[in-house]
């Protein structure tokens, strides 16, 4: 097992551990920081993820960044293509289950390029103090900020999810700030 698999068993451990009443808290405390950044308030083309499984739980968030007039996208999964598809989302209420059952946008919604996003929040299992982020291993996301030239990248973890140093790769792309329960972290 290399150092990222060891790694990604032991936070995920550690964060299936919360137990739903506390995820629900701490995930509020998550959103409430993030919805008083800056980079949320400066953002008019934000993507979010659906939250899925003991991630930090983004039904509230997406409510809010719609509320706000916000121009939200959820990605879709083509696991044929290695690549996230950003689609448009109007309403909660459209999301289906998709690839590895994470609720997705329907296909025929709008789609962005990348490249037009102001603000790209994202899951993953670990983070650093100097934005190294660590997924799930499937380099979805790494791919995705690539093409994301302009967009702030900034990741919602638990606390628990931070750790001194990560043992990335050439190919793993940091994130800007990452928030979580205690409050948001810039990078440097």
């Amino acid at each position: 097992m290399t150092k990222k698999e060891a790694l990604r068993r032991k936070i995920l451990s550690l964060r299936k551990a919360l137990d739903s009443r506390k995820r629900k808290e701490l995930s509020r405390r998550i959103a409430d920081y993030l919805i008083k950044s800056p980079h949320y308030r400066n953002a008019q083309k934000i993507l979010l993820y659906a939250s899925f499984g003991s991630e930090v739980e983004t039904d509230e968030l997406l409510a809010k960044a719609l509320e706000d007039g916000k121009e939200v996208y959820l990605p879709r999964t083509l696991v044929d293509e290695k690549r996230l598809s950003l689609h448009r989302v109007f309403g909660p209420d459209e999301l289906r289950p998709g690839a590895y059952g994470i609720p997705e946008p329907p296909p025929e919604n709008p789609t962005i390029d990348p490249a037009e996003l102001d603000l790209i929040v994202t899951p993953g299992v670990a983070f650093d103090p100097r934005g190294g982020r660590l997924g799930y291993g499937g380099g979805y996301y790494d791919r995705l900020f690539t093409q994301a030239t302009k967009a702030k990248r900034v990741a919602l973890a638990f606390s628990c999810q931070l750790v001194d140093e990560l043992p990335l790769e050439p190919h793993d792309v940091r994130v800007h700030a990452v928030v979580t329960e205690k409050g948001l972290l810039e990078v440097a």
